[in-house]
């Protein structure tokens, strides 16, 4: 039996909704998306960009934006050791009609990760109602950022931490560049909304 986590609202005011790739045993545990380590992250996220588009990002408490997955499975779960929905589960017809429903209604989707660009890219195609799609290209969970964030903002190498303090001093680093990325792509794509 696959264990899901659904969708969290957010208020009236937000004209934006989240997506991200699934949700894991953080999220299982406590029945709330974006849980653990990413959704720190996420609201260091939005405390900066609620700073630098207040008009676009109300709040800096996380909870208050539309959170969804591109599929609301957990990964992993007993059964399976996967951390990623498979396309086909993605591409379900009720998963894509689920995610449609639940972004439809917002100005601006904003997809973190392959997965969810390619969840949100199938469910809105072809709809003639959709919301603007700002793709980033990473998800904010520790795992990816490491992996794939090598550089500071000013193109230094970051050296890989040998204690906590020196990790969670290159998550800030990583976070910086993720801010300024995102920053960028956010003020380009809304600006053609």
């Amino acid at each position: 039996m696959c264990t899901t986590v659904d969708y969290n609202n957010g208020t009236e005011e937000c004209v934006i909704a989240l997506v991200f790739s699934c949700p894991g045993t953080e999220e299982e545990k406590s029945q709330k998306l974006v849980s653990g380590k990413t959704g720190e992250n996420l609201d260091i996220v939005l405390q900066y960009l609620s700073k630098k588009l207040s008009s676009i990002f109300h709040s800096t408490d996380r909870y208050d934006y539309r959170i969804t997955n591109s599929s609301n499975i957990v990964h992993p779960n007993a059964n399976d050791s996967r951390t990623q929905p498979l396309n086909s589960e993605i591409k379900a017809e009720n998963n894509l009609n689920r995610l449609y429903s639940e972004i439809k209604e917002y100005k601006y989707v904003i997809s973190f990760g392959k997965k969810a660009k390619f969840a949100v890219d199938s469910c809105i195609e072809g709809k003639k109602k959709a919301p603007h799609h700002i793709h980033y290209r990473l998800h904010l969970g520790l795992q990816s950022i490491n992996r794939q964030i090598k550089q500071d903002i000013n193109g230094n190498e970051i050296v890989a931490g040998k204690n906590k303090n020196e990790r969670q001093k290159n998550n800030q680093i990583r976070l910086e560049v993720i801010k300024k990325e995102l920053l960028a792509i956010i003020q380009k794509e809304s600006k053609s909304a």
